[in-house]
């Protein structure tokens, strides 16, 4: 058994072919190696967190601004999972499929605006995780740029170039290493991205497992 440490993370992540010396020991995560190679070459691995949760939730709280796509994945899965979930949406509770229904504790403010929503969101959580289908535009663009502006810590996963595997231990890593309690989920919209909404709700919901999250062959020659 070897594990994987934060800082080492995205460097082994980039590589095409691990070999065995290349990932470090930690306390805190596992990997379990599957498909070694004879070259010694890494071509799948199970991560588990190593620290036991004892009944504890992994983050107390996901916001979003209740828009289609991403947004309503992270409150779907709060619901499902029984998270607390908020976050503040423009006056009317619009998004464009409508008003957003009532079951969505969300906070309505007193501006029509979804720069404002989206930056009230972005300060009243730890983090802020951005969903894509390639690079960003548009609202998620602005997410980004306002969370920096504010020195919040901004995730981006484009689900372009990571599977739902490969994702959702990013986030895991990311989630752990920023002491999250609070997380503003944000990312496409769904009449730009009808897919968006399915894999970011994978994703989340791959974070949250306890048991191991399999990456079948994620690090392909």
């Amino acid at each position: 058994m070897f594990g994987l440490t934060e800082q080492n993370l995205h460097r082994d992540l980039k590589k095409k072919g691990v070999g065995l010396s290349y990932l470090k020991h930690s306390r805190n995560f596992i990997v379990r190696f599957r498909n070694i190679d004879k070259r010694g070459v890494l071509k799948s691995l199970v991560y588990e967190n190593r620290r036991k949760n004892n009944g504890k939730r992994v983050i107390d709280k996901i916001i979003s601004g209740g828009q289609t796509g991403a947004d309503r994945a992270g409150l779907d899965l709060a619901l499902a999972r029984g998270i607390p979930h908020g976050g503040a949406i423009p006056w009317g509770r619009r998004t464009e499929a409508g008003i957003l229904p009532d079951k969505y504790q969300l906070v309505e403010m007193e501006t029509d605006s979804y720069p404002a929503r989206s930056e009230k969101n972005i300060l009243d959580a730890d983090v802020t995780v951005i969903f894509t289908h390639g690079k960003l535009a548009g609202g998620s663009l602005f997410t980004r740029s306002k969370a920096r502006q504010h020195n919040k810590p901004v995730l981006h996963i484009d689900l372009d170039k990571r599977g739902l595997s490969e994702a959702a231990l990013i986030l895991s890593l990311f989630l752990r290493k920023n002491r999250v309690k609070v997380v503003n989920v944000a990312g496409t919209r769904a009449s730009k991205d009808p897919a968006i909404y399915r894999k970011t709700y994978a994703v989340l919901d791959l974070c949250l497992e306890r048991r191991g999250v399999q990456l079948d062959l994620f690090f392909p020659e």
